[in-house]
């Protein structure tokens, strides 16, 4: 009991905590690995999979590839850097978690929902008290917000995801009262604000195809009704917020012009990524097997430039990041790097779409939660490098470890509830059998 309310805390205050305090998300990671090294160690026969077996292997190997990638990328390289395991530690050190998330009764797991509520509105207060002049934006748009700690990219990121699981674990685990409901709305409507007043019109890109996923997975269970009132209120917002939202509009309009003068100006924002993604893609046709090693894309984006393959604008940028989660990765690490972010990105998606399609409710919407969070990510990896600081890696993988426990635990419990009932039935039937045949 007392696991299961200290469990629960951390899952209200790891997502409460993500763009309020420095390392707070960190701090409750570091906090559940201890309890479930120590758990594993007191019982390990108890986390021997079971239940699942092929799942948990396949999430294992996932989690732990990124990690092997690296290491195999620095023999062939013979250059051993121990920071190189800032991102992948985290998820390695996932699988334990979930090992032990398993064992935890869903009804403390679910306290996440309170978790996303309370840090999207942590969102809304940054808003409200954290803008950050922009002199280049003209004299329409001036400020975009973000916290002290954290960049504009990732605090849009986080801002909408926090948002976005608020309002889809509405009537999650039990059907909630209207004040529950209102809150997870103004949840959605927080975190999307500080999205749009962040800037990163990257961020924005994974509005539709978290919708799109929300409706192909729960499409069977709405009314048509439902779906095209949902799709026109959507087209409706986007419109509106076009026309009345200046930071949407003048966003929106410096992209086409940014697309429209690719050639004429290749160092607008959009023009200075495709050089570097071209960039990317350069070195890692050159070092296709183990790249050419962690924090090495630097010195090998310098040596482009000077072959006139990059700009000296989009050498400055490409110095500080790639801009895309799975090309740095190829680059740095090979084809053993693009297979790990693969199968870090699909296998969690690929179980939790199997999870959606459950017979148990709570089962089912952890699997469309899940679907939802790992799509929203796949897409923010496209323009920026999303797991590049340690605490989003972090949130990244205990939120997946979190969501995949609470399906596996669901579903399990219903199977064993189907069970049993089965036996149930079974044993009123022999017993009838048996007074029928003492009878005769």
């Amino acid at each position: 009991m007392f696991v299961g309310i200290l469990v629960a805390a951390i899952m209200i205050l790891y997502p409460l905590l993500l763009l309020w305090v420095r390392s707070g998300t960190n701090a409750c990671f570091a906090a559940l690995l201890v309890l479930a090294i120590l758990a594993i160690i007191r019982k390990p026969a108890e986390f021997r999979p079971k239940e699942g077996g092929s799942a948990i292997y396949w999430y294992s190997a996932a989690m732990a590839s990124l990690a092997v990638a690296t290491l195999l990328s620095q023999i062939y390289h013979w250059n051993f850097k121990i920071g190189a395991y800032d991102g992948p530690s985290r998820f390695l050190a996932s699988i334990p978690i979930f090992l032990f998330l398993r064992k935890i009764p869903t009804r403390y797991l679910t306290m996440i929902q309170y978790g996303f509520i309370a840090g999207a509105f942590v969102t809304i207060f940054v808003a409200l008290s954290h803008p950050y002049p922009i002199a280049f934006w003209g004299p329409h748009y001036d400020y975009r917000i973000r916290v002290h700690f954290l960049d504009f990219i990732h605090f849009g990121e986080l801002s909408f995801i926090l948002g976005l699981m608020a309002c889809l674990a509405i009537n999650w685990d039990r059907k909630d009262p209207f004040i529950v409901v209102a809150l997870k709305l103004v949840a959605l409507i927080g975190g999307l604000n500080a999205t749009l007043l962040s800037g990163e019109r990257g961020v924005w890109l994974a509005i539709p195809p978290a919708a799109i996923t929300w409706v192909a997975l729960i499409g069977k269970r709405i009314s048509r009704r439902a779906i095209a009132v949902t799709t026109l209120g959507f087209i409706v917002s986007v419109v509106g917020l076009y026309f009345l939202a200046p930071e949407v509009n003048l966003r929106i309009d410096q992209l086409a012009t940014e697309i429209a003068t690719l050639r004429t100006n290749p160092d607008s924002s959009s023009g200075k990524r495709l050089q570097i993604y071209r960039a990317a893609m350069h070195i890692f046709a050159e070092n296709p097997v183990f790249g050419i090693g962690p924090d090495r894309f630097a010195s090998e984006a310098a040596r482009l430039a000077k072959e006139g393959q990059l700009t000296p604008e989009a050498l400055r940028d490409a110095q500080a990041e790639v801009h895309n989660e799975i090309l740095v990765h190829s680059a740095a690490l090979g084809l053993f790097g693009l297979a790990s972010m693969l199968l870090i990105y699909l296998v969690p998606l690929g179980l939790f779409v199997q999870a959606a399609r459950s017979r148990d409710p709570i089962a089912q919407r952890s699997g469309v939660l899940g679907s939802c969070f790992v799509v929203s990510f796949i897409v923010f990896g496209l323009t920026v490098e999303t797991f590049d600081l340690k605490m989003v890696a972090t949130f990244y993988a205990l939120t997946v470890a979190v969501f995949l426990a609470i399906a596996k635990n669901a579903a399990n419990q219903a199977k064993r509830r189907q069970t049993s009932g089965k036996d149930d039935l079974l044993g009123q039937k022999g017993e009838r059998l048996a007074t029928s045949g003492v009878g005769a």
